[in-house]
């Protein structure tokens, strides 16, 4: 990331030598940030006359079943062909291989490895459930976890363990 979108975001000051985890619960770019964003619209959850709240775990478990109910909630609905088909496109390992191939390389820096030499550089890495407890160690993952379980609002339906491996 650029250094003055850094700035701009809050971020810790380029180049920095911070620990993922300090990032991760840095009040100001981490996760407190995120879930404070989270719990303004859970706050207003109930004004909204329709809300559908797709969590990543869930497309991830079910794909075809979630685009349809996502495609039914916006009036589109699609036949059965027609969701396989999305979600083939979509799927994981398309994308990764549409990316090294740089098919979205009109789009900007953004769609692009920041360094092709480094998978985590990718936008397309891992799609792994619960992946964020790789990166951390076992009391890492707990103070997170009991952070998200005490501050996050419940209408998101988390459970708070996060099996390694899933």
């Amino acid at each position: 990331m650029r250094p003055w979108k850094k700035r701009l975001n809050r971020y810790p000051v380029h180049g920095s030598d911070i620990s993922e985890y300090q990032f991760a619960m840095d009040q100001d770019a981490g996760l407190p940030k995120i879930v404070d964003f989270l719990n303004l619209w859970a706050k207003e959850a109930d004004k909204i006359d329709q809300l559908l709240i797709v969590r990543y775990e869930d497309m991830r478990g079910n794909t075809a079943h979630v685009l349809e109910q996502i495609l039914s909630f916006i009036g589109t609905p699609a036949t059965p062909e027609e969701t396989r088909d999305v979600v083939t496109f979509s799927s994981m390992e398309n994308m990764r291989k549409m990316e090294q191939k740089r098919t979205f390389r009109l789009s900007g820096s953004r769609m692009v490895p920041g360094d092709s030499d480094n998978p985590d550089s990718y936008k397309v890495r891992r799609g792994k459930v619960g992946g964020f407890s790789d990166y951390f160690d076992d009391d890492q993952v707990n103070a997170i976890e009991q952070m998200l379980q005490q501050t996050l609002h419940p209408v998101y339906g988390y459970a708070w363990h996060v099996a390694k491996g899933d």
